[in-house]
């Protein structure tokens, strides 16, 4: 139960890394369009 546990935690962990790896991945690109937008 115990290991169930510290699984599922671990796991959460992990997607939730992975969700704000794209968010800030994503909010970079928007960035760049922005910028690219007032350059051009």
């Amino acid at each position: 139960m115990l290991s169930e546990n510290k699984k599922r935690s671990s796991e959460a962990k992990i997607t939730g890394y992975q969700e704000t790896k794209e968010i800030s991945l994503s909010s970079k690109s928007n960035n760049l369009k922005n910028q690219y937008d007032i350059i051009f």
